[in-house]
């Protein structure tokens, strides 16, 4: 009597002549029909983070913090127009950016605006200071790095780097447009929190800034 394995063996040779031997329609039919029976694996929605002041802020700060970093590579000989212009383009495309998506908020329900990236809590007074604190301490400290260089003409820089505060001025007026009448003094919340970097605020002479800090 024939072993099992013979008998699988015989029967496997048998099933590929078989197959072998069909028209490749009938092929692709039997295999269409195996792809129909296979029930579809359901979409699971993707989580997509709330437009929101956190968000928009977190994003801001990653992107400044590498661009403001070229500022620490500044020495007093190359210090020009040629070198620092477009670093400061590109800082000020970032805030402007961010200024764009957050003139989105506007008019939206503060419970929107407030919420936190993972839409779990709502943010406080404290938390958008820090917010607005951390970016304007990114800021400011790279360009007080530059203007302390020595045998720069304090002038000539102070004219490249300014027009980033005066995007940074915008920033602010938004950020006071969206949640200043709702969290109260926020400019009262922030200054505490950049105190030393005042002097290069001033140094910078933009008066937009200057006086939304009221400094």
């Amino acid at each position: 009597m024939p072993s099992f394995a013979k008998i699988a063996s015989f029967a496997a040779l048998a099933f590929g002549a078989l197959v072998s031997a069909a028209p490749l329609s009938a092929v692709h039919g039997a295999v269409g029909k195996v792809a129909s029976a296979v029930p579809a694996v359901p979409a699971f929605p993707r989580h997509v983070a709330p437009i929101c002041i956190e968000g928009i802020f977190n994003d801001l700060t990653d992107k400044l913090t590498p661009i403001t970093g070229e500022l620490n590579f500044i020495v007093t000989g190359n210090a020009t127009q040629e070198v620092l212009g477009p670093i400061v383009d590109d800082i000020k495309s970032i805030i402007q950016d961010a200024v764009s998506t957050l003139n989105t908020l506007v008019g939206k329900p503060v419970d929107e605006i407030l919420v936190s990236v993972d839409g779990t809590v709502k943010l406080t007074l404290g938390d958008v200071a820090e917010l607005v604190a951390g970016v304007l301490t990114i800021v400011f400290t790279a360009i007080g790095k530059v203007l302390r260089l020595a045998s720069i003409d304090v002038s000539v820089v102070v004219s490249i780097l300014a027009p980033i505060a005066e995007l940074v001025a915008a920033l602010l007026s938004v950020v006071l447009k969206l949640v200043g009448g709702v969290l109260g003094d926020v400019v009262g919340a922030v200054l505490p929190l950049i105190g030393g970097l005042i002097p290069v605020i001033l140094q910078l002479n933009v008066a937009g800034v200057i006086s939304i800090l009221h400094i």
